[in-house]
């Protein structure tokens, strides 16, 4: 059993946990590959019990269930980096503030600055990929230098949405896997995109990847967006 607690400054919605944030906090306390799915808006600062059940873990906030935890690996067809000629100037494709649905996600929030939030601003580069530039700021890694498996987890989160191509549509993370190949240093530049892998109805999939300066992808994503739109409302 362990404790976990997520800060408010970790929000998505005003006030529950960005989902990517929530599922890599979990992933690093299993230890193991997994795959996280969300049931609930996970709560700010309150102690939640990460247990074992059995065929996985569950994240539990008194007796309600907020995300299931199953063993399992992460299986997509990755792309190539874009260009760093594209990455340049995507951001500058990104939604506004007025536009954004989360304007104050710790991850993807336009109100957010470098060293509160992640400012993943991934815009278009293409009709089908988002990119953006990332350097993880030092307070994101532990005494290694390596960022820490949840923020990697956040950051491949919300390019996979945007990725989707339909920010028009409210979406709520359902499910997410993450591999990491690779260390993650603090301080230094990444390229990190998002794209569209499939989905219907309600349903979306989406993928995202954060790569080296060189192109090699070093962690990537598997995720399930559920479209909400018209049917609650997140503050």
């Amino acid at each position: 059993m362990s404790v976990l607690r997520i800060d408010h400054r970790f929000r998505g919605p005003a006030r529950s946990g960005n989902g990517g944030y929530v599922a890599g906090l979990m992933a690093r306390h299993i230890g193991r590959p997994v795959c996280v799915q969300l049931k609930q808006p996970p709560p700010l600062d309150r102690d939640l019990l990460l247990l074992s059940s059995e065929g996985g873990w569950q994240l539990k906030d008194d007796d309600t269930v907020i995300a299931t935890a199953a063993a399992g690996n992460t299986d997509i067809a990755l792309r190539p980096a874009p260009s760093h000629s594209d990455v340049q100037h995507a951001p500058e494709r990104f939604v506004s503030v007025d536009d954004h649905i989360l304007p104050e996600c710790f991850v993807c929030g336009p109100k957010r600055s470098p060293g509160d939030g992640l400012c993943l601003f991934t815009g278009p580069v293409d009709e089908s990929m988002v990119a953006s530039y990332w350097t993880p700021t030092p307070d994101l890694a532990g005494p290694d230098g390596n960022v820490r498996q949840e923020f990697i987890w956040a950051a491949l989160d919300c390019p996979s949405y945007f990725g989707l191509r339909r920010t028009d549509l409210l979406c709520l993370l359902g499910r997410m896997s993450a591999h990491i190949d690779g260390p993650i240093k603090a301080s230094q530049r990444y390229r990190v995109a998002g794209w569209r892998t499939g989905g219907t109805g309600r349903k979306h999939l989406g993928a995202a990847a954060i790569y080296d300066d060189s192109g090699t992808a070093l962690a990537w994503s598997d995720t399930l967006w559920v479209d909400v739109t018209g049917r609650m409302t997140l503050s």
